[in-house]
């Protein structure tokens, strides 16, 4: 299947990337293609498998700092 891509307009002001998987990485791998939305990206991070709230926390925390 591969990675999706849009020409919708990005309405973000910054995007994070974090999970246990190797997609993240393929994901963040187009993110920087795509020139509207690759200044916006914050980070790539492994995360362990997280509960709903962890993962709420972990974002409200990177984007704290």
């Amino acid at each position: 299947t591969g990675v999706q891509t849009c020409a919708l307009p990005i309405y973000c002001n910054a995007i994070v990337l974090f999970g246990p998987s190797t997609m993240k990485n393929q994901f963040e791998k187009e993110i920087k293609k795509n020139m509207q939305i690759a200044d916006k990206l914050v980070g790539t991070y492994n995360s362990d498998s997280i509960t709903e709230n962890q993962m709420v926390a972990w974002v409200k925390d990177c984007f704290n700092k």
